[in-house]
């Protein structure tokens, strides 16, 4: 029995750090995206860019490699939503919350957001992917 649950914690693990593997280079073209667009079009649509251009890689990498899943219409739908919840509702406004309240600046609020929003979306896309 303590070998099963070693083997599905060991399993979660492996999710977990493939999950942010994916998450790097994710990150990596949502803050360039976001960097460069930001002075220009305001922080909000700089999110919303950035995350879509990693959002079809994303995509299939969570779901083949850090899950092992099969992709289908649900989980893709799923996952969409998952990313429009992650930007809309955490992301605005942890960014609202760092600029108004905590007093910084786009671009330093855009990094504890970030972070912060990744671990969100793990628990979202996760239970997605498992679910449909």
């Amino acid at each position: 029995m303590k070998l099963s649950c070693a083997i599905k914690d060991y399993k979660k693990i492996q999710e977990f750090i493939k999950f942010c593997i994916v998450g790097v280079v994710c990150i990596a073209i949502d803050s360039t995206v976001f960097y460069i667009l930001h002075n220009w079009t305001g922080y909000r649509i700089a999110i919303v860019s950035g995350s879509a251009c990693g959002l079809v890689f994303n995509y299939f990498a969570n779901v083949l490699w850090s899950f092992k899943q099969e992709t289908s219409i649900k989980n893709a739908v799923g996952i969409i939503v998952a990313f429009i919840v992650n930007i809309f509702i955490v992301r605005f406004s942890l960014m609202w919350l760092f600029i108004n309240i905590a007093g910084l600046n786009e671009g330093v609020a855009f990094i504890p957001t970030l972070i912060i929003s990744v671990i969100t979306n793990f628990f979202f896309v996760r239970y997605i992917v498992y679910k449909y």
